[in-house]
């Protein structure tokens, strides 16, 4: 088999359990349902990603790190920070290249201890960064707030669909929201 299906046969499977992670939460999500979504046999996902937790965590690889993006937030001035890092988280769950992602990793933390301690393992990696850590100092409270917040919006915008949150223009959904962001920022610990 060539090198050209076989990417094909595992973005495909990708896609699928993006899709099916993101409808049904890591527990509710079968590798049998995964390989019948992307029409392959389901011993190809093991041969790709060894079990369902080696799927799950390819399926919510971003393709830059958070810390990337992080470092771009704070190396704006820091009465900027607020509007960026709601541009920024936000502006993930409304791209078609991350918005599963981010439905994927909410719905599993949300319903499933698994997802949680990956979100975990996230944010301890972010704590260990000297960049994150030299930003954020004296502000990881308000940062931790700050990040809770952006999430209830993003599920009320893209899981619940709250109604006019999720048909409000983007630039007025960051309008509306990067100001009690920025409060958080700037509240030290």
């Amino acid at each position: 088999m060539s090198a050209a299906p076989e990417e094909g046969n595992r973005d495909r499977i990708l896609a699928a359990a993006r899709d099916q992670f993101a409808a049904r939460g890591f527990r509710g999500t079968t590798m049998r349902a995964i390989a019948a979504e992307a029409g392959v046999d389901v011993a190809l996902l093991a041969h790709y990603f060894g079990n369902k937790d080696g799927l799950f965590a390819e399926a919510i690889t971003f393709p830059r790190s958070p810390t990337a993006l992080l470092a771009e937030v704070f190396a704006f001035p820091r009465d900027e920070q607020g509007e960026q890092l709601t541009r920024r988280y936000l502006g993930l769950w409304e791209d078609p290249t991350t918005g599963r992602q981010m439905q994927v990793l909410t719905r599993s933390v949300i319903g499933d201890e698994a997802g949680a301690a990956h979100l975990r393992t996230v944010v301890g990696g972010l704590l260990g960064d000297e960049g994150v850590e030299a930003a954020l100092e004296g502000r990881w409270t308000g940062f931790v707030t700050a990040m809770a917040h952006l999430a209830g919006v993003a599920v009320a915008r893209h899981l619940a669909r709250v109604p006019l949150l999720s048909t409000m223009d983007f630039e007025a959904v960051v309008a509306r929201t990067a100001p009690a962001v920025q409060l958080h920022l700037d509240t030290p610990d």
